[in-house]
């Protein structure tokens, strides 16, 4: 008995797909359409991807449209995708914003917008997640609820690395930092600050030591918040 392939079999076919690009270039300017598909007898999955580049900016779309299963007929919408990022200054400084919207629940998924540069970020982010509510006795309680909301704010810088070198260049060494605080818009006590010291010995290319210490501190809130919050989320729970 001789064995042939048959195309509608989706245990024979393993691949079957689809591409086709559509782009156009003019100097430092340019655009693309990116449509990828997979095909019957797999999982159908039909999505596309639109970019705009310019001088220090770029944008991209995208979405698609997909069967649930091999088992399941029905359609299901893919997200909406969208990002968009300048670079200035050489690309020492960078602003980049990105966002999700759910076509099938026909709601926001998430949203971020980050500054970066010289070492330094500061960024921003909105996420479709659970709500918390405060109880003076048991703590932060998970509601049955969810909503678009602010999720947090954080600053981050990392130091670059320099080294210094004795002995005629046999031993150095590069000291670094890293430190970041992050407030949280869900759960304000959870808000935290780090600083991340670090020290690494270089002996004639053969040996490498790193010392490094960390330090956190999770009660940052307690510093900035107002009079009424310090009472509601501190002083009746036992911190002063």
């Amino acid at each position: 008995e001789y064995l042939t392939t048959d195309l509608t079999d989706e245990d024979c076919v393993t691949t079957h797909n689809l591409n086709l690009v559509l782009a156009a270039k003019e100097g430092d300017y340019s655009q693309q359409l990116s449509l990828t598909s997979t095909l019957y007898p797999l999982v159908e999955n039909y999505s596309g991807v639109f970019s705009l580049n310019f001088p220090y900016t770029s944008f991209s779309v995208s979405s698609g449209i997909k069967r649930k299963s091999s088992t399941d007929d029905t359609w299901v919408k893919q997200n909406i995708s969208q990002s968009l990022s300048f670079h200035l200054f050489q690309n020492k400084l960078s602003l980049t914003q990105s966002y999700v919207y759910d076509l099938e629940k026909k709601q926001h998924d998430s949203f971020r917008f980050s500054a970066s540069g010289y070492g330094a970020q500061l960024a921003y982010t909105m996420s479709y997640t659970t709500k918390y509510d405060f109880n003076e006795t048991s703590g932060w309680e998970v509601q049955s609820d969810k909503a678009f909301q602010p999720y947090s704010l954080s600053l981050a810088y990392t130091s670059g690395t320099k080294n210094f070198k004795y002995w005629t260049d046999r031993v150095s060494f590069s000291p670094s930092l890293s430190t970041s605080v992050v407030y949280d818009f869900i759960r304000p006590t959870s808000s935290y600050f780090t600083f991340i010291p670090a020290l690494t010995f270089k002996v004639n290319n053969f040996l490498n030591v790193t010392f490094s210490a960390e330090s956190k501190n999770s009660a940052i809130y307690r510093y900035f918040c107002s009079d009424w919050a310090f009472n509601h989320y501190y002083k009746n729970n036992g911190y002063r």
